[in-house]
């Protein structure tokens, strides 16, 4: 990234052409009045350029999609058929083929999230996952869109994808702010405000909290016996504040004016 306006793109997953990008708290928000990412997408590159597939549906478990009171009908509205999802499967795959470089925009479904949204897998899909190791094993760059509203463990896909953009439930003009991002019009200037974990085990993880005994940084005593899990990481996948730009910044001979303040002196730096 930013991807060429030239190149030839294929928009694949469940988001690419979705309209509800308000999230569950936009309660008087109207979801037509949404810019889709395909539209947005249409509007920088030319269409010889940009193929779309949805790929599956956002969220396959009826039996989660009842929890939420939707009636057997909405479901069966919302949701693909098994022969619409073989062939939106089969889209997906060949507009990949075709492509120089893939955007897959995934994520979760506005119900999973907000109030009285709580989970304990805070893992994309299964059927989504599916999808990008499947276009992950044509070889092509992919640029990950995510649509959430909280971090996601992205530790089973992360190495399929070449980038990754959080764009959460991104609003109306979402689609305009993800293309902004994606073709370079717009330096990504965001950084994470929320750690993203490597394992659900390891929540809670957040940037400030308390250090415990036995650091895997500084104990000198047996690994066995270090403050650490035994089948999964210590740190992030991804650490509060995290996050890259197009450019390179480099910070050298950063200095306080001293070691130690009161509560009501300045910090000169």
């Amino acid at each position: 990234m930013p991807l060429n306006k030239h190149s030839s793109v294929a928009l694949i997953g469940p988001y690419a052409d979705e309209h509800e990008l308000l999230g569950l708290w936009a309660v008087h928000g109207d979801r037509k009045e949404s810019v889709t990412i395909n539209q947005a997408f249409s509007e920088v590159i030319e269409s010889k350029h940009l193929s779309v597939a949805k790929g599956t549906n956002i969220l396959d478990d009826r039996t989660m999609l009842k929890g939420f009171g939707l009636s057997d009908e909405s479901i069966d509205k919302m949701l693909l058929t098994d022969t619409q999802k073989e062939t939106e499967h089969e889209k997906a795959i060949s507009a990949a083929k075709k492509s120089d470089v893939v955007v897959m925009a995934v994520g979760e479904h506005t119900l999973e999230s907000g109030e009285a949204g709580s989970r304990t897998d805070i893992t994309l899909p299964y059927q989504q996952k599916q999808l990008i190791h499947d276009i992950a094993n044509l070889g092509k760059k992919i640029v990950l869109v995510l649509i959430s509203g909280r971090p996601l463990v992205l530790t089973d896909v992360i190495n399929d994808v070449d980038a990754v953009i959080e764009a959460w439930f991104p609003g109306t003009e979402g689609g305009h702010a993800i293309a902004d991002v994606v073709f370079g019009d717009v330096n990504p200037s965001g950084r994470l405000s929320m750690t993203f974990p490597y394992n659900v085990g390891q929540e809670p993880i957040y940037y400030n909290e308390l250090s415990t005994g036995r650091s895997v940084k500084t104990s000198k005593h047996s690994s066995r016996f270090m403050s650490r899990y035994i089948d999964a990481p210590v740190t992030p996948l991804f650490p509060f504040g995290y996050g890259l730009s197009y450019h390179r910044a480099i910070y050298s001979n950063l200095n306080v004016n001293k070691n130690k303040f009161s509560s009501d002196e300045s910090i000169k730096a």
